[in-house]
């Protein structure tokens, strides 16, 4: 009969197996790792496994949901911050995409794919809708009509980096470091100098409540102290624009402007 544990000795385990896979997958495929793997690296026996999960499959799963939403929390932190170089927030982000400490980084896609097949839709479609929310929330960030057009390009440029990112052309670490910052300077110059948007200018947002101004910009818009004003939260902000960068040089007052 599988061991009793205590809620916090549960969390603990499941933590630990969550570690386990993160390393098996740097040298294993998902087919070759076992349920015997997961339990000796978590430090259980193989039966108690099953009070925590029924299948193998459920497991893996869970820890793959479990690294796409840190992420997705760590996206919606950097959308809510304060914009004031529109390019150093797009590397945040897509930083936090390429992450190479997450479960996601080293699974292949045929390895994905032979997980969700086991799957029920409803937990593949709740999956989908998760995604096209944060590329919907990052396209809207910066000035980008959200239809499901721009965000499949989206998706796409990222998921084809993750992929090229997961071959076997290199084993060594630093290399895929090295590779990760130069693909988030590509995908970072292209959501913030061109964008999905083929008539390349778009509406400055208000820095104060992410609200759509009635101020728009293109690439070669060039602004010196100009004075942002927002119809919505009716706050006004000094801004400088270069490029499509927008810069907060004075924040708005604590009292409520007029107009």
């Amino acid at each position: 009969m599988p061991k009793t544990f205590t809620p916090h000795e549960r969390e603990t385990i499941k933590t630990a197996m969550h570690n386990t896979v993160l390393e098996l997958l740097k040298r294993k495929s998902i087919r070759q790792i076992t349920v015997d793997d997961i339990a000796m690296g978590a430090n259980i026996a193989k039966g108690s496994f099953y009070s925590f999960y029924k299948t193998r499959e459920d497991f893996l799963w869970e820890t793959f949901r479990k690294d796409e939403q840190a992420m997705y929390d760590k996206l919606a932190q950097i959308l809510s911050e304060k914009m004031t170089d529109r390019r150093a927030t797009a590397k945040k982000i897509f930083e936090a995409y390429l992450s190479m400490s997450t479960v996601l980084f080293y699974v292949s896609d045929a390895d994905y794919e032979y997980i969700t097949r086991k799957l029920p839709p409803e937990k593949l479609q709740e999956n989908r809708t998760a995604g096209e929310n944060i590329y919907t929330m990052v396209l809207t960030h910066f000035g980008h009509e959200a239809n499901m057009f721009n965000i499949e390009v989206l998706a796409h440029l990222v998921a084809t980096v993750q992929m090229s990112l997961r071959s076997d052309i290199s084993s060594n670490d630093q290399v895929r470091k090295k590779a990760v910052e130069l693909f988030t300077d590509f995908i970072s110059d292209y959501l913030v100098k061109w964008g999905c948007k083929v008539d390349g200018d778009r509406w400055i947002n208000c820095p104060t409540c992410n609200s759509k101004t009635r101020n728009r910009i293109r690439e070669d818009t060039v602004l010196e102290n100009f004075p942002l004003y927002c119809p919505k939260c009716k706050q006004e902000t000094i801004i400088a624009v270069r490029k499509l960068n927008i810069a907060v040089i004075k924040e708005p007052d604590t009292k409520t402007q007029s107009r």
